[in-house]
């Protein structure tokens, strides 16, 4: 299977909420991460049950449009666009956010993905879902201490002034 009819195979595996064929897609020791639902999740058991108890309770309804995917056999990088009812989350019922990112994986030599991480932008989605300002600095808050803790983030000597005032 090629990277991009993968890619949509996840994508329609998302959307009809389907465990196996979404990890069908995975290498047995696959590792995914997202700064939605944390992680790392490891194994195709971590992560089927991560999108079974998270990922598809929270994208109810949910509707993923792959966009442009392009790969070299080993890594591959696909635009996205979801939206998602919010029907099953208090305050934000009747809703239903979109959402752009970019997913970043790495490939098997058969194919399969073995590490899965997005990019992507929820600051819209949380605005649509309703979610009180202070609500949407909260989370920003723990995705900035998360970035600010990746290796990759050191030589860059992020302040995160919110925990240096407190």
């Amino acid at each position: 299977m090629d990277f991009e009819s993968r890619m949509k195979a996840l994508a329609k595996a998302t959307e009809a909420a389907d465990s196996e064929a979404f990890v069908s897609q995975l290498s047995e020791d696959a590792v995914y991460s997202c700064p939605v639902y944390g992680g790392p999740f490891v194994g195709k058991k971590g992560i089927k049950e991560m999108v079974e108890k998270i990922h598809f309770v929270q994208l109810q309804d949910c509707k993923w449009d792959v966009i442009n995917p392009v790969s070299d056999g080993h890594f591959g990088y696909a635009a996205y666009i979801v939206s998602y009812s919010t029907d099953n989350l208090p305050g934000s019922e009747g809703c239903r956010p979109i959402t752009e990112g970019v997913c970043l994986l790495e490939l098997a030599p058969d194919g399969r993905f073995t590490r899965y991480s997005e990019a992507l932008d929820m600051g819209p989605a949380y605005v649509m879902s309703r979610f009180e300002p202070g609500r949407i600095v909260r989370i920003h808050q723990k995705t900035a201490e998360r970035i600010a803790g990746l290796d990759e983030a050191r030589g860059h000597n992020p302040r995160l002034p919110w925990l240096e005032e407190g």
